[in-house]
């Protein structure tokens, strides 16, 4: 029960985060333009360029260096609703740090950019495989990281139809990974406000402990916090059913969070 729990929380608190680009990142996305991966359209980089410039700007994002976030979290599941207190400690691009209050008891699962484990009433375990490569993938998927990797080409950016969301018709783009990334998404849908141009909205196909299915991740409740716009507030849904819903009670940025609490 205790690893269902943390695989659903690793499955959309990441997409929380701000993660900037791994040092090798950069590198990367150079590489692969050498190898002829084609410009985007200009419609195309022109609605990435305000996206970027709405979320709050390139320098601002890449300023970024750690970041505290204390949320209320409710899982839901075939016994009822639970709910926990988290914090989360994060160094970037890929040091996480999530403590846990629940009707279990304080859990603490950590990711140092390579490793994981958990530590929980039973004592100290390794996080699976498939959990660890999920966790290094998604770290490179939360919504200000994909604008870096759009702008510097590592990804392919398809405009697609308008779609109704939330209550109102809104811009989509399919965001396609290159075949070398790691983790267990390979692509991903965005949704974005048309007045606004923030992303309210996530969708992507991926594994959870029902199996492979299609998550879908709804943001509201938006804030700016040190010139970055972070949502408060958000829902996820699992085939079409709500599986867990998250509010931000805290968050700092650059608040100069201990390397020594990624440490075993």
């Amino acid at each position: 029960m205790i690893r269902r729990i943390f695989w659903g929380l690793t499955l959309f608190l990441i997409l929380l985060a701000s993660t900037l680009p791994s040092p090798g990142a950069e590198r990367q996305a150079r590489d692969t333009q050498k190898k002829g991966a084609a410009r985007q359209p200009a419609k195309t980089e022109e609605m990435l360029s305000r996206l970027m410039k709405a979320m709050g700007g390139e320098k601002a994002i890449e300023g970024i260096k750690d970041m505290v976030i204390d949320l209320e979290v409710t899982m839901r599941g075939p016994q009822g609703d639970m709910g926990m207190s988290i914090t989360q400690y994060q160094i970037f691009p890929d040091k996480i740090r999530q403590e846990v209050s629940s009707p279990y008891g304080r859990m603490v699962q950590v990711f140092d950019g390579e490793k994981g484990w958990m530590e929980g009433p039973q004592g100290t375990t390794a996080l699976p495989p498939q959990q660890v490569e999920g966790l290094k993938g998604q770290t490179s998927r939360d919504r200000l990281n994909l604008l870096r990797e759009w702008k510097e080409g590592r990804i392919k950016v398809e405009p697609l139809p308008a779609e109704d969301f939330q209550g109102k018709k809104v811009s989509t783009l399919l965001l396609q990974f290159p075949s070398d990334s790691v983790g267990v998404v390979d692509s991903l849908k965005a949704y974005i406000d048309p007045t606004t141009y923030w992303i309210i909205g996530q969708s992507y196909y991926g594994e959870s402990p029902m199996g492979r299915g299609k998550f879908l991740v709804s943001f509201s409740d938006f804030k700016r916090v040190k010139g970055i716009i972070f949502p408060f507030k958000g829902i996820t849904t699992f085939n079409g059913e709500q599986i867990s819903q998250f509010k931000i009670k805290n968050l700092e940025v650059n608040s100069g969070v201990d390397p020594s609490l990624f440490e075993k």
